[in-house]
């Protein structure tokens, strides 16, 4: 049973996750209390996590530290950042993305630890020179940052004391992301992969810009 289990462990996790983001659309799109569902969303980043990192080919315990890191790390930033408005502008969060600490929730250190995890686990693979992979996976959030702010912004996940967020967000997330995946980088090893990487950062993308209209 196990031994099938692994075997469709792709396929499953596929099916399983775009399932439960077309229910999710679905629901924020048609339900009548969208707020009860749009409050779901620290749940639906630990899923997705979850799913993401049990498809990791050749897991290793060394690549705990570095994740944990990450998601340490990429609390605190958040942390400075809704304290003193650095790196990424003055915002605040709501209370829609559950149990805060320091005013930041808990869940967007697990956010940073998802979407750095997926962009560089999709980059590794690339026969591309080491120094550019970081970059490629800090360009490529970039990309995602920007389709996820409209849609934190309309569904008052954070607001940005300029309405819109400010080219400092952006350039920071770059050069953040590109740190991080550094990091984790350095603990990748050849035969380490994950065919979710992909298909989450896709369905990520079409979720922010699907709902962020």
């Amino acid at each position: 049973m196990f031994e099938h289990i692994r075997t469709y462990r792709f396929p499953i996790s596929l099916i399983c996750l775009v399932i439960y983001y077309i229910v999710g659309i679905t629901l924020l799109t048609t339900s009548e209390d969208k707020e009860a569902i749009i409050r779901l969303t620290p749940f639906t980043l630990m899923f997705t996590t979850a799913v993401l990192l049990l498809n990791h080919v050749h897991w290793s315990k060394k690549l705990i530290f570095p994740i944990g890191i990450i998601i340490l790390l990429g609390f605190l930033v958040e942390v400075v950042g809704t304290q003193t408005g650095l790196p990424f502008g003055l915002y605040s969060y709501s209370d829609v993305l559950g149990v805060k600490l320091f005013n930041t929730p808990l869940v967007m250190g697990i956010n940073w630890g998802m979407l750095v995890y997926a962009g560089t686990l999709f980059i590794h693979p690339m026969k591309l020179p080491a120094w550019s992979k970081p970059v490629l996976t800090g360009a490529l959030l970039v990309i995602l940052d920007i389709f996820i702010e409209p849609f934190a912004i309309k569904w008052n996940l954070w607001q940005w004391l300029e309405t819109v967020p400010p080219l400092q967000n952006y350039m920071s997330w770059a050069v953040i992301a590109m740190c991080f995946s550094w990091l984790l980088g350095k603990t990748l090893t050849p035969e380490m992969s994950n065919k979710m990487a992909l298909p989450v950062l896709v369905i990520q993308f079409l979720f922010f810009v699907i709902l962020a209209n």
